[in-house]
């Protein structure tokens, strides 16, 4: 399936394509995402949370060494996002500047809705350092820059994209990248959009 819709992507880079490839893809987003995830086998859920309304789980400390550290990331999980939201994605980018560190954020098993319109999500961070802190341990300094190259990811995802038209170009390439990923699992980056550079 992924081969086929590698072929769907390369279809819709040729101009004044039609309305109807786009809703073929969105089928095809839609089918790939619902049969990858037994538990969501029918119809998207209605009554899911909004991911934004409130905020992500942050990450937490797992451990701390000698100038290294693991940690878990922030996530949003079992809720419903929408890509084409000026809200949602005004909200999560404020998110992301707040976090201001290499960690993404994480949408896990949620509902990602699309309908065509401008997705205006932060697609890379670039900071001159960040700190981590942890319960009984002295902070540690990373004083060297980072960039989070894609700091928006989605996981064991359900979509559920509706194009009766050509999406917003912001959407046309966020369509083609899913229809190119050879991941089963609804997984993938978000790489298109703005930089963000963290000058504190």
């Amino acid at each position: 399936m992924a081969s086929y819709g590698k072929q769907v992507a390369a279809i819709s880079e040729v101009p004044a394509v039609s309305h109807a490839v786009w809703n073929a893809a969105a089928e095809l987003i839609n089918y790939r995402s619902q049969s990858a995830i037994p538990d969501w086998s029918g119809p998207p859920p209605s009554n899911l949370p909004n991911c934004t309304d409130n905020a992500p789980e942050p990450g937490r400390i797992l451990s701390v060494g000698d100038k290294q550290f693991t940690a878990s990331v922030p996530t949003y999980e079992n809720c419903r996002f929408t890509l084409d939201s000026a809200v949602d994605n005004s909200k999560v980018n404020a998110w992301l500047i707040k976090l201001s560190g290499p960690a993404p954020l994480v949408f896990k098993h949620c509902l990602v809705v699309y309908r065509g319109g401008v997705i205006s999500l932060v697609s890379s961070i670039h900071g001159p350092g960040f700190v981590v802190t942890s319960p009984g341990t002295a902070p540690i300094v990373f004083a060297h820059p980072f960039t989070q190259e894609n700091p928006v990811q989605f996981s064991d995802c359900r979509f559920d994209l509706e194009l009766d038209a050509p999406p917003h170009s912001s959407g046309q390439d966020f369509t083609r990248a899913l229809l190119e990923s050879d991941e089963k699992d609804g997984s993938m980056h978000f790489t298109q959009g703005r930089e963000w550079r963290l000058n504190c």
